[in-house]
């Protein structure tokens, strides 16, 4: 039984908005725990669940398996009107997706490394106004 998944791409996110835009463009969703246990310089490539603790590791984990066994995904995306509804193949993989960081944690322009999986069968949903 496939499951579903939402996706929130909020300001935790921390990346700037041309790094979203191209998410958006591409139908891709994304996590950016760039911090990892071994002390990586930089945002880690890794993924690896067990290079990760809290939060990053069982998030990483739930994306690995997202691409391992498939899934339908909702995504919002901070800036964008509405979300994307789409589909993950089963077999699909986790890649490296590479952008710039956002001004929340202070390193604004650096090079944000960003783990991503493709939405395939990707539809736009527009934002619905709220009826009293």
């Amino acid at each position: 039984m496939l499951k579903t998944y939402f996706i929130r791409h909020g300001s935790a996110l921390d990346v700037d908005p041309d790094t979203l835009d191209a998410l958006w463009a591409e139908d891709r969703i994304a996590i950016h725990y760039p911090h990892d246990e071994i002390g990586t310089t930089g945002d880690s490539r890794s993924l690896k669940p067990s290079d990760y603790k809290g939060p990053a590791k069982s998030a990483l984990q739930r994306l690995l398996d997202l691409a391992r066994d498939g899934g339908y995904v909702f995504a919002t995306y901070r800036g964008k009107a509405g979300g994307k509804v789409g589909y993950v193949n089963p077999g699909s993989s986790v890649e490296l997706f590479h952008g710039s960081w956002g001004d929340k944690n202070k390193l604004q322009g650096r090079e944000a490394t960003l783990k991503a999986v493709r939405l395939s069968q990707a539809r736009t949903l527009p934002q619905r106004k709220r009826f009293p």
